[in-house]
């Protein structure tokens, strides 16, 4: 069924569109590795990160499938936190562009699929 990952870019006030990756979950740690690098001096910019994001993980994707976005609800982070909006796989991530911690919910997240996280916990970590 994939291993489905949301994620969702944030500077503390404004959310940037998700970014869906339907096979993307196990890639997740190297995308966002990939990202932040990108940033360099534009960290903390929404929009700009959230574009560079997706246009790393089109390079990652093959064909036309796998990969989409959708403007963040109206209910903000608490419409995204819900558990109801997580597809499964690795779950919602929504990452700080300012400091790169975050949190996640509604998957196994950066542990393994044998090590699923308690349904509806939440995480606030930085990723290695």
């Amino acid at each position: 069924m994939g291993d489905r990952a949301i994620i969702h870019f944030t500077d503390g006030k404004n959310i940037g569109p998700a970014v869906y990756l339907h096979w993307g979950g196990e890639s997740m740690r190297d995308l966002l590795d990939a990202t932040r690098k990108r940033m360099g001096d534009r960290t903390g910019d929404v929009e700009y990160t959230t574009a560079r994001c997706i246009g790393l993980a089109h390079e990652m994707t093959p064909g036309n499938l796998s990969l989409g976005t959708w403007n963040a609800p109206s209910g903000g982070l608490a419409a995204i936190m819900d558990q109801e909006y997580s597809h499964g796989g690795f779950g919602v991530l929504v990452v700080d562009c300012r400091d790169w911690t975050y949190k996640h919910h509604g998957g196994y997240g950066f542990g393994t699929e044998g090590e699923r996280q308690a349904e509806g916990g939440t995480h606030d970590e930085r990723p290695t």
